[in-house]
């Protein structure tokens, strides 16, 4: 669940259970399967505030920001289309969008992912989710390894959200 402008949380499904991962601008900390809750290591607070920075929501509510800056840069061909490369500076951390120029959908991201790695991701079918169109499937990949994918079902603007989720326990 992502509060606007700086608020994440995050549940991970895992085979040992469910872990939680909040960040917001006052605290960052994740509670483990049986409940334990520890503070997020400073790297991976920062990790989880430059996704949110980078993503798709997130960069095109920041257009006017004077903190972003977006840079044409050339083409690339991904299939049989010769997309436009877009370069953004999120208000510190950098990614390439490549974007079919005829339906303004982003076809690939390139950023720099957790751990420092160089990622790539995909994006597969689009969809309207309450008057946005988003991308409802990504295959994420480092060094040439799948390291992460979704397929979204659903996305609620707006919706009733409980503060508490945001704060330690």
């Amino acid at each position: 669940i992502t509060r606007y402008p700086e608020d994440e949380h995050v549940t991970l499904k895992m085979a040992m259970g469910e872990i939680t991962m909040v960040v917001t601008p006052d605290a960052s900390f994740m509670t483990l399967p049986g409940g334990q809750t520890q503070d997020l290591p400073g790297s991976q607070r920062e990790s989880i505030r430059n996704d949110h920075k980078s993503d798709i929501v997130t960069v095109i509510r920041n257009l006017g920001n004077p903190n972003y800056k977006f840079t044409a840069a050339g083409t690339e061909k991904i299939g049989e289309i010769e997309g436009r490369v877009l370069e953004i500076n999120a208000d510190g951390p950098t990614l390439k969008w490549v974007v079919d120029p005829a339906t303004g959908r982003i076809l690939r991201k390139y950023a720099r992912g957790h751990m420092g790695a160089d990622q790539t991701t995909e994006y597969g079918e689009w969809k309207g989710f309450a008057g946005l169109h988003l991308p409802s499937s990504f295959t994420t990949t480092a060094n040439g390894e799948k390291v992460g994918g979704a397929e979204v079902k659903s996305v609620e603007i707006d919706p009733t959200v409980d503060p508490a989720m945001f704060t330690k326990k």
